[in-house]
């Protein structure tokens, strides 16, 4: 079972995805745009880029159930539309969702991904900038789940490509170019 979950609420799982299977052999990829979650009990490679966003990926190591939520901004301020496009939001329904398939949430683990300042001038001595907001986030929420955080690649100042592998839990990570000296 997959779901996939985004800003336009909850769509059939082949409306709205990039689902490629190169070969009989190797899994699925889907592809994740911010404020989307995907969520599976299927072998699948979920695939997203990150700059100052932050991905989330949840994995129940004993049932082999997984998920992956994308977001752009830290926490939903209560104005206009709820949205998984905020941090609060996102791993709200990844947790539901993963927890929803696999029963229990005290086997999840969780790795973050992502957090850069893509842009010299938004980051200033001393100040926190949106990826460093988005990461705090992601911690905390996680921390206020009780799932463990058993990796993390975040901050810097290079975007990423993660892939993430739902069969095994593991994740792959591709470092873009920066875009300011570096």
């Amino acid at each position: 079972m997959t779901y996939l979950f985004g800003p336009e609420h909850r769509k059939p799982e082949h409306e709205g995805l990039a689902k490629i299977q190169p070969s009989p052999q190797e899994p699925l990829k889907v592809y994740l745009h911010p404020g989307q979650t995907f969520v599976t009990a299927e072998p699948y490679d979920i695939i997203t880029i990150l700059g100052s966003c932050i991905a989330v990926s949840l994995w129940d190591p004993t049932r082999h159930i997984g998920g992956v939520t994308h977001y752009l901004l830290p926490v939903w301020d209560g104005h206009k539309m709820s949205s998984p496009r905020y941090g609060n939001i996102a791993i709200a329904d990844l947790v539901r969702k993963v927890t929803d398939l696999c029963g229990n949430k005290s086997n999840l683990e969780a790795k973050v991904f992502g957090g850069a300042c893509m842009f010299a001038n938004f980051k200033k001595d001393g100040e926190e900038y949106l990826g460093s907001r988005n990461r705090a986030a992601a911690h905390d929420l996680l921390h206020g789940h009780q799932i463990k955080i058993a990796a993390e690649d975040t901050l810097g100042d290079v975007g990423r490509k993660v892939t993430f592998h739902v069969v095994d839990g593991t994740a792959d990570i591709e470092y873009l170019r920066s875009l300011y000296g570096a």
